[in-house]
């Protein structure tokens, strides 16, 4: 009845993994490893695991090794004698399709072929890390977590170190890479915590860190196309997340349905801290629908933990009990042999218990791990999980503080955070005891007299540690402080103190033995003088500062141009001076005269006051510089004798005029007039000086000089005309003209008229002897003198007497 119920729940399956693709696919996974065997030479190790479906896989296979800068080598690995072993995970009455069962019973098998073949790295070649790489067409269709499974590539990889390994096998110097010790289950139970390990073992010993990565294609970079929400680090649908132990390996998970997923892991091989490698290993999980809960491996001893430390020469044993939740079955244990020069000693029995024994040394310093698998017989699927146990050898070592410092009779301890050990000791002795409070207990307090080293010597019956402690006692520092100068306020000063502390620290919070401040009153420092061990002196100071004196520059003034203004300067102390000093009589006194020579400008002076402590103070004025009076007078002209002229100043609203001389004025003209009237009968200058609101002064001047005198004669006239000025011949004149005579001459020479002043009321009226006279031409005469040059003049013309 057994087996009629595992049909039944193996009915699913069939649908599951059956197929109609070709039969070229048929890769389920592997993996890809090396070890040195001599110089250059490596066994080069192909594990490849085989879906019976698909087409054969062959007895050769190559194997590409590349790096930057080299020829590619390309490696024939051929079939191992023995492989193509099925390792389906069936009981005996269960044969699976690859040993020659029905596939009504169960359509899928696993076989593992392992191919190996030497590759040997030329002497001249510099490379030192090579990619490893092996891909083929292609993965089985039965898997369900990515997208065309049966049309996807294989691809596996890693790097091939090629460093010195620093083993003890003088024939192989090189680097080896991490193996893997346990073959790959590929069967789970939905619904069932899933445990698995790939016993991973590495022959130099380097150190181990595990991860999840993508499961690659054609190359590196391409990974399969993993159906969402499935990703590499979770390939597969789960209750829980999938996780691995970054240390051991260990992947655990509990599947949520049935499904065939790929998972494959990234071991990177890490050499003093220094990565130098990494082998990935692909495998294929299938995940079925049964009730068989697979077997369960303890933790040490049956408590909680998986791993443990131990110390070298400190001898370990503990066993590690199986069991299986499914009754009636019984459980088979295996290890791994993961550490070398262990033992693991398998008692029988139903549920068998395995007792690990091991005695490291110090060269086996460093974190170890081997795994156990336990397997049911239940049929047809043998369940099993595979647990890993990891043991830390430590270096014993205690660590406590490298130095303390007190002062004279001081006391110092420290506490546990200033402790750390490798190990748990529980035994602990200070050497010498001298100035120890508890020479037995770890933390203690101590209080030399003089500077000690202490040891302390750490135990726990199997691990022994020390370590050094070095307490200093110092002495307080020697120190005295310069008193420091006075300052005035504003200014800075300088104190400092000599002595032999280490550190100096100020109660205005400044260090150094030198501090420069500039506070704004009297007042006192203390220093702080601290020794290298803490160690304090105090000591105090004050620094003086003194006010500064009153400086006064006094009021704002003004000044017209050319003219000097008195400063009116002022202060407490006992110098003066001001600046800019070339504009000053006297720059170095209180009320100096100020001649600033820019009009329109306005001129700051600064005024320094300096008193007996040398303290100075500044005050600022200013001096503006007024413009004269821009006057437009009148221009110098000409003038008629006796005509008058209006002269003006050309700069109206002034607050005085004042006109000299004062001759030829014009009534009601005033010489305190803006303009004034004059008609000079001279040539004469008149000087005007005009005085602004500012009280600035300008003056200017004009001339005006008499025009000559001239005669005009007219050339015709008409006694009888109905014009008056036309009825009378007379000459007119102009300016200071003298007539000293007029005389009229008829065409036979004779003088008709003479007169001797000018005007129309002495003029001929073209009678002669009281009778008129004939018209026609006549000729004139007549001379004068200008008074004005004084010059004499004879004049002759004629004149046409018209009737």
């Amino acid at each position: 009845m057994m087996r009629n119920f595992y049909l039944l729940l193996l009915s699913g399956l069939i649908v599951l993994l059956s197929t109609s693709e070709s039969k070229a696919s048929h890769l389920m996974g592997g993996d890809l490893t090396y070890k040195c065997i001599g110089q250059d030479s490596f066994l080069v190790r192909l594990a490849l695991y085989r879906d019976c479906s698909g087409i054969s896989m062959g007895t050769q296979h190559t194997v590409r090794f590349s790096s930057p800068g080299c020829t590619d080598i390309l490696v024939t690995v051929l079939l191992v004698p023995g492989s193509g072993k099925d390792i389906t995970p069936l009981c005996p009455n269960w044969p699976s399709p690859c040993s020659g069962g029905s596939s009504s019973q169960l359509p899928v098998g696993v076989e593992e072929y392992i191919y190996e073949g030497i590759l040997v790295i030329p002497p001249s070649s510099t490379c030192e890390k090579w990619l490893m790489s092996w891909t083929s067409c292609c993965r089985n269709p039965a898997i369900t977590t990515i997208s065309s499974p049966g049309s996807q590539s294989f691809y596996i990889h890693g790097d091939l170190y090629r460093g010195t390994a620093g083993g003890n096998d003088p024939n192989c110097p090189r680097n080896s890479s991490p193996r893997f010790a346990n073959v790959p289950v590929p069967f789970v139970c939905v619904g069932q915590d899933f445990f698995y390990n790939h016993g991973v073992i590495d022959p130099d010993g380097d150190s181990l860190h595990f991860s999840l990565v993508p499961c690659r294609t054609t190359n590196v970079s391409t990974s399969v196309p993993y159906i969402s929400p499935l990703t590499a680090t979770q390939p597969l649908q789960s209750v829980t997340p999938i996780t691995i132990d970054p240390r051991t390996g260990t992947i655990r998970f509990t599947p949520s349905t049935t499904q065939v997923g790929v998972l494959c892991v990234r071991v990177e091989e890490y050499r003093n801290g220094v990565k130098i490698g990494e082998v990935i290993r692909d495998i294929q999980i299938i995940v079925i629908s049964c009730n068989n809960q697979p077997p369960i491996a303890t933790p040490i001893n049956g408590g909680t933990k998986f791993d443990t430390a131990i110390c070298p020469g400190q001898g370990i044993s503990f066993d590690i009990l199986s069991s299986d939740p499914t009754p009636f079955q019984t459980v088979t244990m295996t290890w791994n042999q993961g550490i070398p020069g262990a033992t693991y000693n398998i008692s029988a029995g139903q549920y068998p218990t395995g007792t690990f024994s091991w005695n490291p040394t110090t060269a086996d310093i460093g974190f170890h791990f081997f795994t156990v698998t336990v397997k049911d017989d239940g049929c047809p699927i043998i369940a099993q999980n595979t647990f890993a146990y990891s043991i830390e050898v430590r270096d014993p070592q205690i660590r406590v503080p490298n130095d303390l410092a007190i002062c004279d009779g001081g006391i110092i301890g420290f506490d546990s955070s200033q402790v750390w050990m490798s190990v748990d000791f529980n035994q602990y002795t200070w050497t010498p005891a001298t100035g120890v409070a508890n020479p037995n207990q770890l933390y203690t307090t101590f209080n030399p007299t003089v500077s000690t080293t202490y040891t302390i010597t750490a135990t726990n019956g199997f691990c022994t540690a020390t370590d050094t402690l070095r307490v200093n006692v110092d002495a307080k520092p020697t120190i005295s402080i310069t008193p420091p100068q006075p300052i005035c306020l504003g200014d800075s000063g300088t104190i400092t103190v000599t002595g032999n502390a280490a550190i100096y620290t100020w109660s205005n919070g400044m260090t150094g033995a030198t501090i420069k401040v500039a506070p704004t009153q009297s007042r006192q420092y203390i220093v702080k003088a601290e020794s290298a061990f803490g160690c304090v002196s105090f000591d105090t100071t004050t620094l003086i500062v003194n006010p500064p004196p009153i400086a006064n520059a006094g009021p704002d003034k003004s000044v017209c141009v050319g003219n000097s203004v008195l400063l009116s300067g002022s202060g407490t102390g006992n110098q003066f001076r001001w600046e800019p000093a070339a504009l000053l009589n006297n720059p170095n006194i209180a009320e100096p005269a100020a001649t600033p020579a820019t009009p329109g400008a306005t001129v700051g002076f600064t005024l320094t006051v300096t008193d007996a402590n040398g303290c100075s103070s500044t005050d600022d004025m200013s001096v503006f510089v007024l413009d004269l009076p821009q006057l437009n007078v009148t221009p110098d002209t000409v003038v008629n004798y006796g005509e008058s002229i209006i002269l003006t100043s050309g700069y109206p609203g002034a607050s005085a005029y004042l006109w000299q001389p004062d001759l030829y004025l014009v009534p009601p003209s005033l010489v305190t007039d803006e303009e004034i009237e004059v008609a000079p009968t001279e040539k004469i200058t008149y000087t005007v000086t005009v005085t602004d609101a500012n009280g600035c002064i300008s003056t200017d001047s004009v001339t005006i000089s008499i025009r000559p005198g001239e005669v005009f004669v007219p050339n015709a006239f008409v006694p009888n005309s109905q014009v008056p000025e036309n009825r009378k011949f007379y000459p007119i004149a102009t300016g200071l003209i003298t007539l000293e005579y007029f005389r009229i001459y008829n065409r036979w020479g004779q003088l008709i008229f003479e007169s001797y002043t000018t005007g129309i009321d002495t003029g001929w009226d073209g009678r002669f002897k009281g009778e008129e006279a004939p018209p026609g031409v006549y000729t004139w005469v007549l001379k004068h003198t200008d008074k004005e040059t004084d010059e004499v003049k004879v004049l002759s013309g004629n004149v046409t007497l018209i009737r």
